[in-house]
């Protein structure tokens, strides 16, 4: 498992400390890996709904989830 370091300023602190309270996550791993998760989630929705807004084409489902996981990265 990876392991961060990173600096923020303290309102930035503030506010991560206020959101984990309300969403009650134990730690900030938790929360951090909640926001990624979500960011991953929305590039997923980004590929789906542009492929959706293509209509039909050539490439496989497989061919497109591949490309959903190379664009996660």
């Amino acid at each position: 498992m990876a392991k961060f370091s990173i600096t923020m300023p303290d309102d930035m602190k503030d506010y991560i400390l206020r959101a984990m309270k309300v969403r009650q996550f134990e730690n900030t791993s938790e929360y951090f890996r909640y926001l990624v998760r979500q960011d991953q989630e929305r590039d997923l929705r980004m590929v789906i709904d542009k492929a959706q807004s293509n209509g039909t084409g050539d490439r496989s489902v497989k061919d497109v989830w591949q490309e959903a996981e190379r664009r996660r990265v």
